[in-house]
């Protein structure tokens, strides 16, 4: 599998099927050196929801200290202000609540030739209902690794190509 440049449009066959093991997931060699899954030890990774069905996965130690601090930002952003909160106060957007649910730390291990991705728990509960196929897709985009729930595959194509072009 080649990498993928940020002008270069993907395939289908850019896409790899990696199974739903519980909760766990194997990446293969090729996608582990690109998405910088590399050496002998265990790390922490980022699994940022970019929107519902679609996860980018980068190793913390491998992010620029300015999208590490947005990521930290988005977290602090979640918190409720210093002000009390009461019962009849207007509450923060849904979308700025929500913000923990985008943001997720997970770790990486090396597993065989590979690596292993335990996913959190509650990354199922965010599947809609019936979307639990028992497998992702997963995708190389611009030097980091994308996690696609198959319904978001099957809603992206769904979409006359007409109204894309």
């Amino acid at each position: 599998m080649g990498k993928v440049g940020r002008n270069r449009a993907l395939s289908l066959s850019q896409f790899t099927k990696a199974a739903l093991d519980d909760d766990r997931i194997w990446i293969p060699p090729d996608l582990s050196e690109l998405g910088h899954l590399t050496g002998t030890e265990s790390f922490d990774c980022w699994l940022v929801m970019v929107v519902v069905g679609r996860y980018r996965l980068a190793p913390k130690a491998a992010l620029a200290p300015e999208e590490t601090r947005t990521l930290l930002r988005a977290l602090e952003l979640s918190q409720p202000s210093g002000d009390s909160v009461s019962l009849f106060s207007v509450p923060e957007s849904n979308e700025r609540a929500l913000l923990p649910a985008r943001v997720m730390s997970v770790e990486a291990h090396p597993k065989d030739d590979g690596w292993r991705i335990k996913l959190p728990k509650e990354l199922k509960l965010l599947l809609p209902r019936g979307e639990d196929d028992g497998f992702l897709f997963l995708v190389p985009v611009s030097g980091l690794i994308e996690l696609w729930i198959p319904g978001t595959v099957r809603d992206a194509l769904s979409v006359p190509i007409t109204r894309l072009l």
